[in-house]
């Protein structure tokens, strides 16, 4: 069958546990466009929600995600993905409200001594789509304070913009609040034979 090079589909479903974590929105990010805005739809009291998403030759890959700070959808086994296949006008994706414990870190970044244009730091959840960018002030020469909001017990990479040559270890932080100061190292250099 030829598939439709580009069409919509009506996707809907229930998102268990939703109300009582008082999450009234869900999210949906296009995996293979990222220039495509995401699309964020109601829920409904009984955890409801109906999203028209574009499907593009037949495969389109997306994840869902909700921005209530505290919650996130399950995404245990990748739970929070789906793809749309074929030329169906209508598909089914049903997900979890999960709880996701705030760890609010601040600290100081150290080590850096050339950047490029504006230092940007960012923390990387590698099962998550996006990333948290930290909120930075420069200290003095190569020495910023940061502070950020990311989420509790998960494993993060440290992700430096217009600062290409360094690199950090990666954090991951308890709930509530603590200080994790981070030391750039300049990354080993390749020899380019």
């Amino acid at each position: 069958a030829e598939l439709n090079p580009v069409n919509t589909v009506t996707v809907s479903g229930t998102v268990t546990g939703a109300a009582a974590a008082g999450v009234e929105e869900i999210s949906f990010t296009n995996l293979d466009n990222e220039k495509a805005e995401p699309v964020t739809v109601k829920i409904d009291a009984d955890g409801k929600y109906s999203a028209e998403l574009r499907r593009v030759a037949g495969n389109t890959n997306y994840a869902a995600s909700v921005s209530k700070v505290g919650y996130k959808i399950d995404n245990k086994d990748k739970a929070d993905r789906f793809t749309l296949t074929g030329n169906d006008a209508t598909a089914t994706q049903n997900f979890s409200i999960a709880e996701a414990p705030v760890a609010t870190i601040s600290g100081t970044i150290s080590g850096i001594e050339s950047v490029k244009g504006d230092l940007a730091v960012s923390f990387k959840d590698p099962e998550a789509i996006g990333a948290v960018e930290a909120e930075l002030a420069k200290k003095g020469d190569g020495t910023y304070t940061y502070t950020a909001a990311v989420e509790a017990k998960i494993a993060y990479d440290v992700i430096f913009t217009n600062a290409d040559d360094y690199e950090a270890e990666g954090f991951t932080a308890e709930a509530g609040e603590s200080v994790i100061d981070i030391t750039a190292k300049l990354k080993k250099q390749v020899e380019v034979s």
